[in-house]
């Protein structure tokens, strides 16, 4: 008997372990897009992770983290950018941006499961299943079901178009 509580208990801590890493991937992805703006001089104005009610971690006045109740969910990023078409170039670099944090982070966690053995995997290979699956649906050019939000991939797109037309 003490022997199932003690695989509940970890089982139970490796999902609670996948559930905060899945957050820090979001984080991390949102926070690519936000230094990615701050480098092409834009002025960041908020990371949000997760949904549902929120609760204001950082507010700087200029700049706050949110983190929602349901913080392994989602996540966006909104900075403050020029009006006007010559700066399509750089919203696109900006919506790449978190996209390729995301990829360098599969990269890195497929490379670092494989070289390192003595760690249980599969923890890792789910949380690089979900970096996959974020990625993967971040780049796709639709509308995220029930919101008003545009993916990256249809954001990205939509600025190809414009650059390439005019």
């Amino acid at each position: 008997m003490v022997h199932i509580i003690f695989l509940m208990f970890f089982f139970l801590l490796k999902c609670s372990v996948t559930v905060i890493v899945a957050s820090l991937l979001i984080f991390l992805h949102e926070l690519g897009h936000g230094l990615t703006a701050k480098a092409v001089g834009w002025e960041l104005k908020e990371i949000q992770i997760g949904s549902g009610k929120t609760k204001t971690f950082i507010d700087t006045g200029d700049f706050q983290l949110n983190i929602g109740i349901w913080f392994f969910v989602s996540g966006w990023c909104i900075w403050e950018e020029p009006i006007g078409d010559e700066h399509a170039i750089k919203r696109i670099l900006v919506l790449l941006g978190g996209p390729i944090v995301t990829i360098l982070l599969t990269l890195g966690l497929m490379i670092g499961v494989a070289k390192i053995t003595i760690l249980d995997d599969w923890p890792w290979l789910i949380t690089i299943g979900i970096l996959s699956v974020q990625c993967f649906f971040s780049l796709i050019p639709m509308k995220y079901p029930g919101t008003d939000l545009d993916s990256d991939g249809k954001q990205i797109y939509q600025n190809i178009i414009h650059v390439f037309k005019n």
